[in-house]
């Protein structure tokens, strides 16, 4: 199992035994895009957050503050703080898309992709979604 799996889906199991529901999941998916797209858009958060020379509870400490200032839910704060302690912040896109493929798998889906050579109508993504 990859490390980003390891990781997302310790955050499903949590999530899950803890009683959340589908809108309080993808509320959690959410967050760990807007964390992602925040490292993406900083380059300050991102080397705070891959640096070896950035010392695990430094790195923690920066999450927790950028979670903070987002207003993300405790349990992703908590999530994206454990995950810089451990020094896996240069996992963290490979995390979110994997969140998202395990979630999908605890669901009975699975992630999928649509070429088309024409462009779709809405109606045909609405049905292929179901």
């Amino acid at each position: 199992m990859s490390v980003s799996r390891s990781y997302a889906k310790a955050l499903l199991d949590v999530a899950t035994e803890s009683g959340l529901k589908a809108a309080d999941l993808d509320r959690i998916e959410s967050e760990l895009g807007e964390f992602a797209d925040a490292m993406g858009a900083s380059r300050e958060l991102y080397i705070a957050l891959t640096s070896p020379i950035v010392s695990g509870e430094d790195k923690a400490e920066v999450a927790k503050a950028v979670a903070g200032k987002m207003g993300l839910s405790k349990l992703t704060a908590q999530f994206m703080t454990l995950v810089a302690r451990k020094g896996r912040g240069p996992a963290i896109d490979e995390i979110v898309e994997t969140f998202t493929a395990v979630r999908l798998e605890g669901e009975g889906a699975i992630l999928g992709a649509v070429v088309s050579a024409d462009p779709l109508k809405r109606e045909d993504l609405e049905e292929l979604a179901t």
